[in-house]
């Protein structure tokens, strides 16, 4: 018996150690064949560990990517689509709120159960990819809309009139008509200005701070930034003050609206690092980093 329980100790050791080593999570197809028919056990209300991680909170992930926003807007009501991508069942924000209530709410062309979440209408989606679709009815256009603070791209068209430079704040504020402090920063043509900083921590491992500064004007649209992760690294963190994650091949995909704005990309080597080559990336990027 003391055989047997001073075996497993090893086992469990060289576990360890391997996974030290290696420092990634297990994925469920790595499950040893024994062990496989209990993953789903295991996993049992665990959905949020296939959502991405927030950048500020190890115990907080985020579970839906936001695509674009249509919303056509008329003098008695309007109506909208909405395209997400969502990781693991959760709730996706809805536009409107209280006072401007979407109806007739459809997700793939099938009606769709709205309820409040603090507030603002919501609905719940398995994982997959998705077109949410519904209307407004007003009797006066509102001076403005309240969409999901999280989507970046919105195209908007007014009594049937296409508007180029959406006005959306930093609290997802959709305004529908000139408030006193619009920026004339959104009548320019787009325009994208990047500057990329990149810290090295000489320590065990090394890890990698890469900075993002961003200076758009134009309209509200969707880019693809990088190589931002350098080669044989690893990311820790992301953080964004606008919709970003970062793709597999270790770019970042943003979207964007007219302001400064920084994303910061944090890192580690797996190896030790003798020379960090910095390699030719294409545009939109900074011809030089610092």
């Amino acid at each position: 018996m003391a055989g047997h329980i001073a075996r497993f100790v090893y086992f469990c050791v060289l576990c360890l150690n391997s996974v030290m080593a290696w420092a990634q999570p297990l994925t469920r197809d790595h499950v040893p064949e024994p062990l496989r028919t209990w993953s789903n056990w295991a996993l049992f209300g665990q959905n949020e560990l296939d959502c991405v991680l927030m950048y500020n909170d190890a115990k907080s992930r985020y579970c839906a990517w936001p695509g674009r926003m249509q919303l056509n807007i008329n003098e008695k009501g309007g109506d909208f689509v909405q395209f997400w991508g969502v990781f693991a069942p959760t709730w996706v924000t809805l536009p409107g709120n209280r006072t401007n209530w979407p109806q007739s709410v459809k997700v793939d062309g099938q009606p769709a159960i709205v309820l409040s979440r603090s507030g603002r209408p919501a609905v719940f989606l398995a994982a997959g990819k998705y077109r949410v679709e519904g209307v407004f009815v007003w009797d006066d256009v509102p001076r403005s809309l309240q969409i999901p603070a999280e989507v970046g791209v919105v195209e908007l068209s007014l009594s049937g009139a296409p508007v180029r430079f959406p006005d959306v704040d930093r609290s997802g504020q959709l305004w529908l008509s000139n408030r006193d402090n619009f920026s004339q920063e959104k009548l320019q043509e787009n325009k994208l200005d990047i500057q990329v900083f990149r810290r090295i921590i000489d320590e065990v491992p090394t890890q990698v701070v890469t900075r993002i500064v961003l200076t758009v004007a134009g309209t509200h649209r969707e880019i693809v930034l990088g190589k931002a992760l350098l080669d044989g690294a690893t990311p820790i963190a992301l953080s964004s003050e606008l919709p970003a994650r970062l793709e597999p091949d270790g770019r970042i995909r943003a979207q964007v609206r007219p302001g400064n704005w920084t994303i910061e990309l944090s890192s580690r080597l797996l190896r030790d690092a003798l020379e960090l080559p910095l390699h030719h990336v294409s545009k939109p990027w900074s011809d030089f980093e610092v």
